[in-house]
């Protein structure tokens, strides 16, 4: 007999219910992209035979939802402690990532952890007029909805790439 599975968006609690979708969504992604490195070895992790490593995707996934939420949802310089916790560039001056090796899985979790606790934080009390007020900036119009939709986006593609990665890394 099979278990029955509930596919069902049930929302982030205590926030505007649509809101909380979009939030349940990117939580999803970032279950989804914990569970995939969970067990791999750190020699996986920084394993960059197939471009970038899986550890410097994981880098960058964390940087970039820190970048969206100040600089285009909020309007602000980064807060105390965030370049403690992202000490490298993003990207090297031919615009590719800049390579982030030995730093354990725990650290990298820890950064996610951090990144998606402020942006539960602004968006959590958010009500949908808000949530949809472009901000305008001299090169960009953006939402903090769009912001939600680019991050849910962004991550899914880089679980994609590290899976990859880690299922190259095993077959060697």
């Amino acid at each position: 007999m099979s278990v029955r599975r509930q596919l069902v968006n049930q929302g982030l609690a205590h926030c505007e219910p649509e809101i909380g979708r979009w939030l349940w969504a990117l939580e999803d992604v970032r279950k989804r992209t914990k569970r995939a490195v969970e067990s791999i070895s750190q020699a996986i992790l920084d394993d960059k035979r197939g471009g970038n490593s899986a550890g410097t995707l994981l880098y960058h996934i964390g940087a970039v939802e820190l970048d969206w939420l100040f600089a285009d949802v909020l309007g602000q310089e980064l807060p105390p402690g965030a370049m403690e916790r992202f000490p490298y560039q993003v990207y090297d001056a031919e615009r590719k990532l800049v390579a982030v090796f030995g730093e354990t899985l725990e650290v990298h979790f820890s950064r996610l952890d951090y990144v998606r606790g402020l942006l539960l934080q602004v968006y959590k009390p958010m009500n949908l007029g808000e949530f949809r007020r472009v901000r305008s900036y001299p090169d960009r119009d953006v939402s903090p909805e769009w912001a939600l939709y680019h991050l849910i986006r962004h991550e899914a593609e880089h679980q994609g790439q590290i899976l990859m990665l880690c299922r190259q890394s095993r077959e060697r």
